[in-house]
């Protein structure tokens, strides 16, 4: 399915109900959807809006973008197009993103050696660079009694879509990687029992690129191979992947930068416990 793309003005439920319903109105509406654990998707009102349409939820792990993992590696894709965008056009970069949407969609992907567009469509799509070299080559001539807005509004078309050429050219060079591939790889699986008493690495409330391994925390239940539901030392309970947790057994230091790979944080070592010499 080819990446849709909806700008919002704010986060509200229904903001995010109207965005939903303006893709499913373009790609049919789908029996599941997998989003964030973000208040917009889990209000009351959102809750209803699925139930009327007859769509079931699924939530990825909180605080864990990894969990969700092919939606994050296209997230960072179309943020680096954005960013082209942005830097020459901070205020309007909304405008760009059809242009942008495009650019990705007429690139044939390294890994299937097809567009999304011939994908979806079967046949590829006549983009920016075909529409540039007979367009704007003597091709296809254009009227000479355009008033001034008209001529404007065609060179500001221009540019777009030589910017939007040009990322897809951008696009096309970069390799793209199989994220679930190369971030599993190597990695031991986790298993705790219920009952069990773990560490939980729990970011700083105070600094985000801080986090604590805190405990004992107690798993309550297994929600999947790479996830549990634990309750925390303050008596909460929360959803925590496996790579935030490990076996409780003596007391952990502070984790002085944050980083999604658990061995990034090499072996726990106990805090020195003072003693007195006689």
């Amino acid at each position: 399915m080819a990446r849709s793309i909806v700008p919002l003005k704010n986060l509200s439920a229904k903001t995010t109900c109207d965005a939903l319903l303006e893709i499913f109105m373009r790609t049919g509406i789908p029996e599941i959807i997998c989003t964030n654990q973000g208040t917009n998707f889990t209000s009351q009102l959102t809750k209803e809006f699925e139930d009327r349409l007859g769509v079931s939820p699924r939530f990825s792990t909180p605080s864990y973008p990894a969990s969700n993992g092919l939606v994050e590696k296209w997230n960072r894709v179309f943020k680096q197009m954005l960013h082209h965008v942005i830097r020459s056009d901070p205020t309007d970069w909304d405008k760009h993103i059809p242009y942008l949407l495009f650019a990705y969609r007429e690139v044939p992907n390294c890994t299937t050696g097809i567009s999304p567009f011939r994908l979806m469509y079967e046949r590829e799509a006549r983009g920016p660079l075909s529409v540039l070299k007979s367009s704007w080559s003597g091709e296809i001539p254009l009227p000479l009694n355009l008033s001034n807005s008209a001529v404007d509004y065609l060179q500001e078309l221009k540019i777009n879509l030589e910017r939007a050429a040009d990322l897809a050219s951008l696009t096309t060079a970069k390799k793209q990687d199989s994220y679930a591939h190369y971030f599993n790889r190597g990695k031991r699986m986790k298993e705790f029992k219920k009952g069990e008493l773990v560490y939980l690495l729990i970011p700083d409330s105070t600094n985000k690129l801080y986090a604590r391994w805190t405990g004992p925390g107690e798993i309550i239940d297994r929600i999947n191979p790479h996830s549990y539901k634990v309750k925390l030392p303050d008596g909460n309970v929360r959803h925590i992947h496996a790579n935030k947790i490990r076996q409780f057994h003596t007391r952990a230091q502070t984790v002085g930068v944050i980083f999604e790979d658990d061995f990034e944080f090499g072996e726990i070592h106990p805090t020195p416990v003072k003693t007195s010499i006689s």
